[in-house]
C-alpha cells in the first residue's frame, strides 16, 4: 500500500475553557485520538454537526496548531518538521467566507500575486496570475476589482485561486460553500470537481451539507465528539450508514418529498463535549443503547469493509439478520 500524503495518527487536542465569567475550568477534548489518511489525488469528507472537532482537526492539518497528542505527518513527514514557508506550499486552505478570507486593500490581481512574491516564485508572475483566474472561471475584465465589488462567487473563486497559484500538494475545503447561494455553491462545487480533475488535486472538504459532500468526496470520515466513528466509501457511507450517529445525520436531512414531513428531533439534543462519557460518547443520545454501551467504551474496528466505532453496528451481516428475524 502507498504511503498516504496526509496522515493524523492518534491525534488529541485539549483546551482549558470557563464557562461564564465566574465558572471553573474545565478541560474540553476538542479532538480525542483521531487517525485519519489521505490518498494522492482523493477527497476526503469530513462531516459531524457543530462541535465535533472538524474546525480544530483543520487548524492542525494546516499547523496552525499543535496536537497536545499524536503527529500529523504530510508526504512521510512529520508537520513539526517542515519549516512555515514550505508547509504553505504543500498545504492550502480555502475557508468558509471568502469576503474576510480576503485583503479588502487588495484588488484581485494583488491578492492572487502576493504568495508568487513571497515565495519568490520564477517567471512571468503576472502571466501566472492571468494562468490561474482563466482556471477558476474568473472574468479577466474584473482583475483589478476589490473583494467588496465582487459578489459571494466571484470572491470564492478569487479565494480558490489564491490557495491553487502555489501548486501546492493538499487543498483543504473547510465549508467552502456555506455562505453562498444555493445556485453559486453548485458553480463552486463544480469548479473544485474540474480543478481535481486537471491539477489532480488532493482535497480534504468539510462541510455541514451531506449532499454536497456526497457529490465531491471519494470516502467520508464521520466525527462525533472529537473521535472518528465511522469512516467508508461515499456510495457506501450514503446508501448503507451503519453508526448510529450516521444514521441520526442522514435522517434528519430534510427529504424534497412533498408530504414527507419533517424528521424526527427527539434524541437530536447536543452533546456537551466537556463531559467525558465513561462508555460510549453517544450512547446518551442512542436508541439502541445497550449496558455495555454505557460501560465501555467502543474502538475503532474495521468490519463490512468500513471502519465503524460500535458495538452494535448496523452492518450488512446485521441487516441479513435483522431481515430473517421480520
Amino acid at each position: 500500500m502507498t504511503k498516504p500524503l496526509l496522515s493524523l495518527s492518534e491525534v488529541t487536542r485539549r483546551y482549558r475553557i470557563r464557562k461564564g465569567l465566574f465558572g471553573a475550568r474545565r478541560e474540553l477534548t476538542a479532538v480525542n485520538k483521531l487517525s485519519l489518511n489521505l490518498a494522492e489525488g482523493e477527497t476526503l469528507g469530513l462531516v459531524g454537526e457543530s462541535g465535533c472537532g472538524k474546525s480544530t482537526a483543520v487548524k492542525l492539518m494546516l499547523g496552525l496548531e499543535k496536537p497536545d497528542e499524536g503527529e500529523v505527518r504530510i508526504a512521510g513527514r512529520s508537520i513539526d518538521s517542515i519549516d512555515r514557508r514550505s508547509l504553505s506550499r504543500m498545504v492550502q486552505p480555502v475557508f468558509q467566507d471568502p469576503y474576510y478570507s480576503l485583503n479588502p486593500t487588495r484588488n484581485v490581481s494583488d491578492a492572487v500575486l502576493q504568495p508568487l512574491k513571497v515565495h519568490r516564485v520564477a517567471g512571468d508572475l503576472k502571466a501566472q496570475v492571468r494562468r490561474m483566474l482563466d482556471l477558476v472561471g474568473f472574468p479577466t475584465r474584473l482583475a483589478e476589482a476589490y473583494p467588496a465589488q465582487l459578489s459571494g462567487g466571484q470572491r470564492q473563486r478569487v479565494a480558490i485561486a489564491r490557495a491553487l497559484v502555489l501548486k501546492p500538494k493538499i487543498l483543504i475545503c473547510d465549508e467552502p460553500t456555506s455562505a453562498l447561494d444555493v445556485s453559486v455553491q453548485a458553480q463552486v462545487i463544480n469548479l473544485l470537481l474540474e480543478l481535481r480533475r486537471e491539477l489532480t488535486l488532493t482535497m480534504i472538504f468539510v462541510s455541514h451539507n451531506l449532499a454536497v459532500v456526497e457529490h465531491i468526496s471519494d470516502r467520508v470520515s464521520v466525527m462525533y465528539l472529537g473521535q472518528l466513528v465511522e469512516e467508508a466509501e461515499t456510495d457506501q457511507l450514503f446508501r448503507r450508514p451503519a453508526h448510529p450517529y450516521t444514521q441520526m445525520l442522514l435522517s434528519s436531512t430534510l427529504a424534497p418529498t412533498p408530504g414527507a414531513g419533517l424528521p424526527s428531533f427527539t434524541r437530536h439534543a447536543a452533546a456537551d463535549a466537556t463531559v467525558q462519557a465513561k462508555g460510549c460518547a453517544f450512547a446518551p443520545r442512542c436508541e439502541g443503547a445497550q449496558a455495555q454501551c454505557l460501560a465501555k467504551a467502543p474502538e475503532l474496528e474495521r468490519q463490512d469493509g468500513r471502519f465503524i466505532r460500535c458495538f452494535y453496528p448496523k452492518t450488512a451481516e446485521t441487516r441479513s439478520l435483522d431481515k430473517a428475524v421480520s
